[in-house]
């Protein structure tokens, strides 16, 4: 095959011989759109000249290094940088390059670019990464500008990008872009859609003067536009400094405008475009996806209007990716506009392993927007902000006259429900309310394990879907919705009365010290476990060990060690289904791997005996003291006589209702569990047959799809045309999963994939990062940056920085002096906990976990939800964090190895 191709012939159109950017000009030529003319020179030249100069060894010794070791990725780079230069191209390939040169392209002034085969990818762009040489006037030039590409494909930043991404340098290769040189009188990049919010209904346009390098090297400030796709109405305009009149005219926009549409249209995904404007015409210099844009959610709106969408993952205070069969139970879990196919909700989507509500049914009408907007205040104040900003967007109100009220009936059908049901438990004892909840969750649970075990084979996981779906008319409905909206109004209530009637009092102080929380339980059961482990040091030991799960099992029988492994078993009876990141049934439960609940009693044996019973009853004392002044403060006045007695009932009232949030949770996480291993037991079953690679490959898959292989798997004959694709599935969905593994997501998406913007930060002192205040008392500390609850340890006093914290991340909160959360809300999980252990929190601190750092000292204010750091410290020579990947890895489902069957 020819070394050398033009652009618009076919080989251009392979990316394993043209290379990223080259696949992309061959593109752009196909659609019949301005490209300066050019050719290309293989990536196996590139290869052929790297194997006779010998250096396939070198390079593959650049696989072997650590991303985060600089120093090394930077002086293994040059070496091969400067082997790279130094070698002599073939006789044959440079007289090829040099009559492509001058026959081809007249001998006039070329760009030459690299054209990498791992560049301008779906996912992986590598824009910046390699070099173009402008400007190459003589054949010298040429060849030298040849081999400077050929090296920049082992840049510093190259590299590190590669290794981040695990892609193999030894297999990487280049292509050359040899193109006529456009003389550009304006030049600049086109985005079809808008990267800053990720909006694909706007587009952006930067242009400077001259060529776009000073644009693309950052040497120059752009005019810059915003302009609405689908009318062209320009919705931003600035101008570069010292400029006053823009650099393109308003017909050159629009052309601009068209051309990026059919490069969108042709390519199949938004595009980061390459332009120049010589005289007058505009050329198109190269094209490539926008691979940092928020994915779009799916399924999409079916009637084709702009939808906002609130992040799941905000308001369960776990932003972390989800398996794909855990989103699918969820779907099942949320009764709302059924999809009469699959029976999933049609307003929960998703997007980027993580799931959205669709809001727009609720917030196109304004009372009920107003009520929303209140009750996500509360849960996550950065989504409320975002939600107030999206209410203003004039799209909502086309929505809502298209017809979104017809779909919010069906919502205040479940709302009027739920209603209905709030007088019942207003009115009633709220021990009486207390036994029957419960009691009714447990013979739900029980009803549910009896239904799976009177089934065998594919009907067993018939019955856990059955299961999954009745969920919330059987718990949500009757129990939680109703105590929910209690709890909603009452937190409200209690903070509204200590304002009023003793403002001398944190406002909070009224939900502190919650009796019957049955997280606060699981805690304080841990450090019950710590007081019977302590006086055994065989049993010290064994917690302390590197491998406790290993070390703590072969102390089981041993002298002196009775009582505690009787309450370890019934902590694991009680509570192993919990675990971080549990509303993903793909992610392991403390009873599949029960390391982090040990490290957690580990690190408490250093407590005095009974300080954690006696935290929470000074917290339930302080408690009851502020609600006798608040009873007080009600006395006084006119009718006082009757409102200080109703404020204190009603007072402890809701403060029983606040206990029982937690209850309908663990509940979830029970028949979650219940489904769990269900599925896991398919999973092996497909795994035996070989239709798996492992059991644990079975969280790739959906409910459905596990439903539908395993019934395949029992038909006589198999149908294998089921089976043979599963494989495949998996491989694919892991690739996806590893790739969102880095998304942020945001508080709220649209349907276009704009991440709608918050309103301003109020004003804080410098250094400062602010968030929402959910527990009072300002404390300073350091820091301790965690980001996976289940490998981590925090050591008393530590300041607990997080990305989230649902109730697997509780124990954490034991020795910690103060919590900092990236998401969450006055009523989520880590905020209730704060409270009631009495450490100030703030929660909803964008990016928290990346402007911290563990061993800085700060200062933690939880009346005014502010973070100041306070002095940069040193290390705490632990460790630093890594963010884990949250599919899970083959072995912690083994329950030979460390769960709860080994305990017994």
């Amino acid at each position: 095959m020819n070394d050398i191709f033009p652009l618009d012939s076919p080989d251009a159109g392979q990316l394993s011989r043209a290379g990223g950017k080259g696949v992309g000009l061959h593109a752009l030529f196909a659609l019949q759109l301005p490209v300066p003319p050019g050719f290309c020179i293989a990536a196996g030249a590139f290869r052929a000249a790297l194997e006779g100069a010998g250096l396939l060894p070198l390079i593959a010794r650049a696989d072997e290094l650590d991303p985060g070791d600089g120093d090394a990725v930077r002086a293994q780079a040059a070496a091969i940088r400067e082997a790279i230069l130094a070698l002599r191209m073939s006789p044959g390939l440079e007289g090829e390059i040099r009559a492509q040169w001058r026959d081809g392209l007249g001998g006039a002034p070329v760009a030459v670019r690299s054209s990498a085969t791992a560049e301008d990818l779906e996912d992986a762009s590598f824009a910046g990464q390699q070099d173009t040489v402008l400007g190459v006037r003589d054949e010298a030039a040429l060849l030298d500008a040849v081999r400077r590409c050929w090296a920049s494909l082992f840049s510093d930043r190259a590299l590190t990008y590669r290794l981040d991404r695990g892609i193999r340098s030894v297999t990487a290769s280049m292509g050359v872009v040899v193109q006529r040189m456009v003389e550009a009188e304006r030049a600049g990049v086109l985005f079809t859609a808008d990267p800053s919010t990720g909006s694909r209904a706007v587009c952006t346009i930067e242009a400077v003067e001259g060529l776009g390098e000073a644009l693309v090297s950052g040497h120059a400030l752009p005019d810059a536009w915003r302009i609405r796709k689908a009318t062209g109405e320009v919705l931003e305009e600035k101008l570069g400094a010292g400029r006053t009149q823009p650099l393109l005219t308003s017909a050159q926009l629009q052309e601009l405008v068209a051309l990026g549409a059919r490069v969108e249209a042709g390519r199949g995904a938004p595009q980061d475009i390459e332009w120049a404007v010589a005289e007058g015409r505009c050329w198109l210099l190269q094209a490539r996806a926008i691979t940092t844009l928020n994915p779009i959610p799916s399924p999409a709106p079916d009637d084709g209007r702009w939808h906002v969408y609130v992040s799941f993952g905000h308001i369960q205070v776990n932003t972390a990716p989800l398996t794909p069969f855990g989103i699918s139970l969820v779907r099942q879990l949320v009764p709302f506009l059924r999809d009469p196919g699959t029976g999933d909700s049609g307003v929960v989507k998703e997007a980027g392993a993580r799931m959205y509500v669709d809001a727009t049914p609720v917030l196109a009408a304004p009372k009920l927007a107003a009520r929303f907007n209140a009750a996500m205040q509360s849960m996550s104040p950065q989504m409320a902000s975002r939600i107030r900003r999206a209410r203003e967007r004039p799209e909502l109100a086309e929505a809502a006259r298209a017809g979104a009220a017809v779909r919010r009936i069906d919502l205040l059908r479940g709302v009027g429900r739920i209603v209905r049901r709030i007088p019942g438990v207003l009115l009633r004892s709220p021990e009486r309310v207390r036994r029957r909840y419960l009691a009714g969750l447990d013979a739900m649970v029980a009803a549910a394990t009896a239904e799976v075990n009177r089934e065998t084979g594919s009907a067993r996981l018939d019955a856990v879907d059955r299961i999954v779906r009745r969920a919330f008319e059987q718990i949500l409905l009757p129990f939680a919705a109703p105590l929910t909206a209690m709890m909603l109004v009452g937190e409200r209530l209690l903070r509204r009365w200590t304002r009023a009637y003793a403002p001398q009092l944190p406002e909070d102080a009224l939900l502190r010290g919650l009796e019957g929380n049955i997280v606060t339980e699981m805690d304080l059961t841990l450090g019950d476990l710590a007081d019977l482990a302590r006086p055994v040091p065989a049993l010290r030991d064994a917690l302390t060990a590197a491998d406790p799960v290993a070390a703590l099992k072969a102390q089981r029988g041993a002298e002196g060690t009775e009582p505690f492994f009787a309450a370890w078993d019934d902590f694991l009876t009680r509570f192993g289904h919990r675990g971080a990141g549990e509303i993903d049934v793909g992610v392991p439960r403390w009873g599949d791997d029960p390391t982090a609940p040990l490290k957690t009693i580990a690190a408490l044996l250093g407590n005095a005996p009974g300080s954690h019973r006696a935290q929470q009853q000074l917290a339930h004392r302080q408690a009851e003291d502020a609600l006798a002044q608040v009873m007080t403060g009600a006395r006084r006045g006119p009718l006082g006589f009757v409102r200080g007695p109703f404020v204190a009932k009603m007072a402890r009232r809701l403060r029983t209702y606040l206990a029982l949030r937690e209850h309908h949770k663990s509940t979830v996480m029970e028949l979650l569990e219940l489904v769990r291993e269900e599925s896991y037991a398919a999973g092996e079953r497909l795994a035996a047959a070989g239709v798996l690679a492992r059991a644990d490959d079975v969280w790739m898959l959906r409910m459905a799809e596990l439903r539908e292989a395993v019934r395949a798997l029992e038909q006589k004959p198999a149908r294998t045309d089921t089976l043979a694709r599963l494989r495949a599935l998996v491989e694919t969905r892991a690739r996806e999963q590893a790739r969102w593994q880095r998304w942020s997501p945001p508080p709220v998406l649209t349907s276009d994939g704009e991440a709608i913007a918050p309103a301003p930060e109020a004003e804080a002192p410098a250094g400062t990062l602010v968030g929402t205040a959910v527990s009072s008392g300002v404390v300073e500390g350091v820091v301790r940056v965690v980001q996976d609850a289940a490998r981590s340890t925090l050591a008393p006093g530590e300041v607990l920085v997080a990305p989230f914290a649902d109730p697997g991340w509780t124990p954490l909160f034991m020795h910690a002096s103060a919590l900092v959360m990236e998401v969450g809300g006055t009523m989520t999980h880590g905020s209730v906990i704060a409270r009631e252990l009495g450490i100030p929190a703030v929660v909803a601190v964008d990016g928290a976990t990346q402007k911290l750092r563990s061993g800085q000292r700060v200062r933690v204010d939880g009346d005014r939800g502010w973070v100041t750091v306070l002095d940069n410290g040193a290390e705490t020579g632990r460790a630093p964090e890594a963010a884990q990947p949250t599919r899970q890895k083959s072995g912690w489902t083994n329950r030979d190895q460390c769960g709860r069957d080994a305990w017994k």
